[in-house]
């Protein structure tokens, strides 16, 4: 597996009774690099929308990639949910309900293909102000 890293800055503004914006960022900590980014920087109450190709997996073998969101502002940042969805893929993290300032958490992303063909999902980051998006993909063979 590759240990690349790959930093992708993504912030959101959002409005938590005060002047002061939550910001953060994901970075993908491992994996192969092949993250991309389909939104502008900076989206106010927006969702930001990503994507990850796992590539081509051997039928019932396991490949994964970890992300790190982390709290780069100044206020606690709200996280709703985290869930993923699609045939052959899952998750697990340790994320909070509420990511103080300055605090991290991480995401592991596993596709385990049961059969060959094209495989698609998601991996949905749900916090107040807009989401963060991971349209996920992979090929069985």
């Amino acid at each position: 597996m590759n240990k690349l890293q790959m930093f992708l800055s993504v912030l959101l503004i959002v409005g938590v009774g005060s002047a002061e914006a939550a910001s953060f960022s994901l970075t993908q900590i491992s994996g192969e690099s092949s993250l991309a980014s389909h939104a502008p920087d900076i989206l106010p109450m927006e969702n930001q929308y990503m994507s990850y190709s796992f590539g081509q997996v051997q039928r019932n073998t396991r490949q994964s990639v970890v992300y790190r969101l982390s709290n780069t502002g100044t206020t606690p940042l709200k996280i709703n949910e985290i869930f993923v969805e699609g045939p052959g893929f899952s998750a697990n993290h340790n994320c909070p309900e509420v990511l103080q300032p300055q605090g991290s958490c991480q995401t592991l992303i596993y596709f385990w293909p049961a059969w060959q063909g094209f495989h698609s999902g998601r991996l949905v980051w749900s916090m107040e102000g807009g989401d963060i998006i991971l349209s996920l993909s992979g090929y069985g063979i």
